[in-house]
């Protein structure tokens, strides 16, 4: 790298790509040390048109996706974010190549004037967006050779398209990788993997992913310039199989599956008016037995959920959120117990803003909460100034953050703020977790964010549903998240490292409460308490 500029080159088809690779040239402009020069063109494929089946099935695909366009556009986030649109005024080169196509019209190889082209370039990295599976010189021509996204777990899928075959297949999660390509398909050496919740329908949940992975993109750019090497993640098997555009008869069954699905969503959405109704239960038997548990009515029109057990001058109390539907917004409701029944609901909190998740502690002799307040785009945090019904803003821990269901607490004279964090902007904290630590205790704006984070890329068991201690130990409690259910049941996870350089935790237990979905457990002596549908 020339005065500790990592130089990069795209290379693409022509000059149009997608908003994902615009918006990461927008972002490249605004580092100081990443500079995106070069935009390589390469001779485009061959459309070689043969009339059989594979060119029907290509026809029905196109209209099916067509269809699905259309559809983004009721989705504001999403609606251009599959169009192609001119990118070349972004760079300060362009640069022609030629290529070759291999018979089959799949691999693509540079011969020695276009590596030279690119070698005089003095590019340090190239990042395929195009066509053709790369093979031969080009792999190695750069320093750091070329990385590629392959949008989809290629540990079991493989091919194209993106993202249909996880709907198709009705898999719970979509995943990406990032990898530096060798000549091996679908097998580079990976930089970054994650797996987000699946999407309703096909061109959804592409552009999801799309968004979703930029992020990791972005990072492994500034991590390569500021280290001056790529790290690379533990190696798994990649599948054997090889997926292609679904032949007619899956496209039909697809289409049919998606309309049945659709037709049931507005049916239950429009005509019977059913929204998501969380409840709260509890019991006082250590239980996770729903039969076994005590249940709290929910108000007229409004519904509880993330319930939290905090015990204060030998007295046990129950927060959780109280969402209203008329309001569109929660509130932080306390029961208090008599008798083993949690009763007397007050208001303890309320905002302006949404509120959810009351996360409470000690510190000093004094009761804080950390609820969720992500749709204020900040973490704060409040102090008790009478229990348990007042409560007074004492500070705002870390501001511009999109993150959601904040956990704190101490461990090994540090204190650790567990978070769900969105770097997408697209409002979706189910699947990352980030760390940050404190050196100068709970009250502090210095929050240092671990060098791993996310340390978990994972809608299966990213987000936090609950904190409970045992002893010394710690487990975090996390939500899973099926392909059409937000919070179908939780994960309980024991924490085996927890430092400045590294975080691993055990998955110990499944928990599914009800057939139809839970989110949160809280436990606190043998009190047990936790949502469900």
């Amino acid at each position: 790298m020339e005065n500790n500029n990592l130089r990069i080159g795209i290379l693409a088809d022509d000059k149009f790509n997608y908003q994902f690779i615009r918006e990461l040239l927008i972002w490249a402009e605004k580092q100081n040390n990443i500079n995106i020069s070069h935009l390589f063109i390469h001779t485009p494929k061959k459309n070689n048109i043969k009339i059989d089946l594979s060119l029907f099935k290509k026809i029905t695909f196109f209209f099916i996706s067509l269809i699905e366009k259309f559809c983004l556009f009721f989705f504001k986030k999403y609606q251009y974010y599959l169009n192609k649109s001119d990118v070349s005024n972004y760079f300060s080169k362009i640069v022609f190549l030629n290529g070759t196509y291999s018979k089959s019209n799949i691999f693509l190889d540079f011969g020695t004037n276009d590596l030279k082209k690119i070698k005089e370039k003095e590019i340090d990295l190239l990042i395929r967006s195009g066509s053709g599976i790369l093979r031969g010189g080009i792999l190695n021509c750069c320093k750091f050779g070329v990385i590629s996204f392959h949008h989809g777990d290629n540990t079991k899928y493989r091919g194209s398209p993106p993202g249909f075959w996880e709907v198709y297949n009705k898999e719970d999660q979509t995943g990406f990788v990032l990898q530096q390509l060798n000549n091996t398909l679908d097998g580079g050496k990976v930089i970054e993997r994650g797996e987000f919740k699946t999407q309703f329908f096909y061109l959804l949940n592409q552009a999801f992913i799309f968004k979703k992975s930029l992020y990791y993109l972005k990072r492994a750019l500034v991590n390569i310039q500021s280290q001056n090497e790529i790290i690379f993640k533990d190696f798994k098997p990649i599948s054997k199989k090889i997926f292609k555009i679904p032949s007619i008869y899956r496209q039909f069954i697809y289409i049919s599956k998606l309309f049945y699905r659709l037709i049931v969503k507005l049916i239950n959405q429009k005509i019977l008016r059913k929204n998501l109704i969380w409840k709260v239960a509890y019991n006082f038997e250590n239980s996770k037995d729903l039969s076994k548990s005590k249940k709290i009515k929910n108000h007229v029109n409004c519904f509880l959920a993330d319930p939290f057990i905090f015990k204060a001058d030998n007295k046990n109390y129950l927060f959780a959120e109280e969402y209203d539907f008329k309001k569109k917004k929660g509130h932080i409701v306390c029961f208090s117990e008599e008798n083993k029944e949690f009763t007397n609901k007050q208001v303890v909190l309320n905002e302006s803003f949404h509120l959810s998740f009351p996360y409470l502690f000690n510190f000093e002799n004094k009761t804080y909460m950390c609820p969720d307040t992500s749709s204020n785009n900040d973490i704060r945090l409040y102090e008790c100034k009478s229990f348990p019904n007042q409560w007074e803003l004492k500070k705002v821990l870390i501001n511009n953050i999109k993150s959601a269901d904040t956990m704190i607490f101490k461990l090994d004279s540090k204190w650790w703020l567990f978070t769900n964090e969105d770097k997408s902007g697209l409002d979706d904290y189910n699947s990352e977790l980030s760390i940050y630590y404190s050196e100068d205790g709970p009250i502090s704006e210095n929050w240092i964010p671990h060098r791993q984070n996310p340390v978990i890329i994972n809608s299966l068991n990213g987000r936090n549903a609950g904190l409970i201690k045992k002893g010394e130990k710690y487990f975090r409690v996390a939500q899973a998240h099926s392909n059409n259910q937000y919070g179908k049941y939780i994960n309980i996870n024991e924490i085996i490292i927890l430092n400045e350089k590294n975080y691993i935790e055990k998955k110990l237990e499944e928990v599914k409460i009800s057939e139809i979905g839970n989110h949160h457990l809280s436990s606190y002596e043998n009190i047990v308490a936790f949502d469900y549908l």
